[in-house]
């Protein structure tokens, strides 16, 4: 699990902008990145802080929303096929 928090973290733009992910050649790369939960809400807190303009909270509030659905989502689906896994340890 830490490796994945890692690589969400440096897969996300806390260290550059969605500027520079333009002169990124690789496509399939740039998309990638984009669709990086974390790098709308490092975006916009660089944005907030750094340049001073305002939240989008309409877009805060979709990425929001489509989280909070993948969470129950995964719940659900997790505690349907609970009983289908080895209590090993």
């Amino acid at each position: 699990m830490l490796a994945v928090t890692q690589l969400l973290m440096y897969a996300s733009a806390v260290f550059y902008s969605f500027e520079r992910l333009k002169q990124i050649p690789a496509a399939g790369l740039r998309e990638a990145i984009e669709m990086n939960p974390l790098a709308y809400f490092s975006e916009q807190s660089r944005n907030l802080v750094v340049w001073g303009e305002p939240m989008d909270w309409w877009s805060y509030g979709w990425v929001t929303l489509v989280g909070l659905v993948v969470m129950i989502a995964g719940y659900k689906l997790f505690m349907g096929v609970k009983q289908a896994f080895a209590d090993v340890i």
